[in-house]
């Protein structure tokens, strides 16, 4: 009787370990930092460019558009539309090899060094931190050993989302990518918990996972209000992927007795995705309309791995609304879900909150190189950790209804 027992208690203890317990809610944002380099700002462009092809991509609110750099030097200056401080700036490198300085000026004419960092093709995530400087211009400067491309372009700084007002409006120039904090949105769950901390993935947008035997990383967005999203995409390690996304008007969590919200992954169980898109080729980056808008104030984005482990690196996300307007620099406007509509169902819906009157999304038609330029990334990576390394930077730099249709590669 003591053996059946002891058996029946180690059964309990395995199959309890098995199910993926509740996630805990991260901690509140006070203020999320704003990429500068974002065309979806008012005033923000390329200014000018030398040797690098399609530097325009860079400032492209989709973030899975690339630049290429050649071999040898090359430069590229960000005119932000106005004065502003930065102190941090971050890209993801795809086989490039060679050094990268960075600059800022108020005029164009007197140029102060800010930080600079050398990299090799294992290096996947490049960030570069400095001591806070003014400047409406910001210079990047290369000098490769080996060409490459980079995506994920981050000019950060004291911008926050209470800085800027996103009004919804039927004049639209394009999909805003919501996923960081122009128009207040906010990373509320991550799993597994990032290596090294909350603070790339909750502020920047980037994910570094750590070696796990799951079989999905998760990141939960809740976008402050809701909006009428038509895109998602990631710019990723470059392993083949399965990328899915499910959408919440109303996310199913619980409150403890210590006022604390957790959330169950096994809903997922029983919900069908808005989209789901892969990179078979695993070229580090992809991106997919969806068949039919889906107006939600939630978005759960979940990455498969082909295997495990690595870790496995995000370094860019995606989520693209339509019937945004350009973000405008007005302090104190902002916040989460900056830009409240004065339509609660957001332009061209009906009163059920549906694009069109339609449900969810019909699946997802892909893009994994398409429409992005004609960069690729070919290179071999070495994968030391999240699919390369993440680079500190040197010399004083420190559910929506719907099926998921085919996707075309």
């Amino acid at each position: 009787m003591k053996f059946t027992s002891l058996a029946v208690i180690i059964g309990t203890l395995l199959a309890v370990s098995s199910t993926e317990a509740a996630w805990q809610r991260l901690g509140s944002l006070g203020r999320r930092p704003v990429n500068d380099a974002d065309a979806s700002i008012e005033g923000v462009k390329i200014s000018s460019a030398m040797n690098v092809g399609q530097p325009e991509n860079l400032i492209n609110s989709g973030a899975t558009a690339g630049a290429k750099l050649p071999a040898g030097t090359s430069d590229l200056v960000v005119d932000l539309g106005r004065q502003v401080v930065s102190n941090f700036v971050t890209f993801v490198n795809e086989g490039a090899e060679g050094r990268v300085s960075v600059s800022s000026s108020g005029d164009q004419h007197t140029w102060t060094s800010l930080s600079r960092d050398v990299f090799t093709g294992a290096d996947t995530l490049i960030t570069l931190r400095f001591a806070g400087a003014q400047g409406k211009y910001v210079k990047m400067e290369f000098d490769m050993g080996k060409p490459g491309v980079i995506r994920a372009l981050g000019i950060y700084g004291s911008d926050t989302d209470y800085d800027f007002k996103v009004r919804e409006s039927d004049s639209s120039p394009g999909p805003t990518n919501v996923s960081g904090g122009l128009g207040g949105s906010r990373v509320i769950y991550v799993h597994p918990a990032p290596a090294g901390g909350d603070e790339l993935a909750e502020k920047y947008n980037k994910f570094v996972f750590p070696e796990s035997g799951d079989r999905f990383r998760t990141v939960i967005y809740d976008l402050g209000q809701p909006r009428t999203l038509t895109e998602i995409g990631s710019v990723h390690s470059p392993r083949p992927v399965r990328l899915v996304a499910y959408t919440f008007e109303k996310l199913p969590e619980k409150e403890d007795w210590r006022h604390r919200l957790s959330f169950d992954p096994s809903v997922f169980e029983s919900m069908t995705p808005v989209a789901t898109v892969e990179d078979k080729q695993g070229v580090g980056y992809v991106k997919a309309k969806l068949a039919k808008s889906v107006r939600a104030r939630y978005i759960a984005l979940r990455w498969e791995p082909d295997f495990n482990p690595p870790g496995f690196l995000v370094g860019g996300v995606h989520i693209g609304a339509s019937g945004l307007g350009r973000g405008t620099f007005s302090p104190g406007s902002g916040g989460p879900g900056a830009g409240s509509s004065t339509n609660p169902n957001g332009p061209g819906l009906n009163n059920n909150g549906n694009a069109n009157g339609a449900n969810g999304a019909n699946g997802a038609n892909g893009e994994n190189g398409g429409g992005f330029g004609s960069a690729a990334a070919a290179a071999a990576f070495s994968s030391p950790g999240a699919g390369g390394a993440t680079r500190p930077g040197a010399n004083g730099s420190n559910g929506g209804n719907g099926a998921t249709g085919p996707v075309s590669q």
